[in-house]
């Protein structure tokens, strides 16, 4: 089983994804990524949308942690986290040499702000395809 071990930083764990659009699966940029086991669901900043140039499929409201409401337009992206291969492991998300992506489409909305340290925040959508443990400071994360 594949496993990766993070030191967590100010109370955050940030780790890289891969995303690309639907109609460019070659097209892959790797953003840092915040896990927020809190959120249901992935969202992104405006630095993806600039960099991935998607269509917008919808609009919806984003709800934060405030519990103000924030309209967003809606994009379907494959997002994905880089792990190493194992034999057995499909390779439809493949990263770069000896890495597969796990993860999977998903509707995404755009972050109302710009954070300093991280590009997507990674929630609910995605976090179940992993088993995570968090122990002694250190985020340890497996598929």
């Amino acid at each position: 089983m594949p496993t990766f071990v993070k030191q967590v930083q100010n109370q955050q764990i940030i780790i890289q994804v891969e995303i690309h659009t639907l109609d460019r699966p070659d097209d892959k940029h790797r953003f840092d990524a915040l896990v927020d086991t809190g959120a249901e669901g992935t969202v992104v900043s405006s630095r993806v949308v600039t960099a991935l140039s998607p269509m917008a499929i919808d609009t919806g409201r984003v709800i934060l942690a405030d519990h103000t409401e924030v309209e967003s337009p809606i994009f379907l992206l494959n997002v994905a986290v880089p792990v190493a291969k194992l034999p057995g492991i499909s390779d439809q998300n493949a990263s770069g040499p000896g890495e597969t992506g796990v993860g999977g489409t998903v509707m995404v909305m755009t972050l109302p702000r710009q954070p300093d340290n991280y590009d997507v925040l990674l929630g609910m959508d995605l976090l179940p395809l992993f088993h995570i443990t968090l122990v002694g400071g250190q985020f340890l994360m497996s598929v």
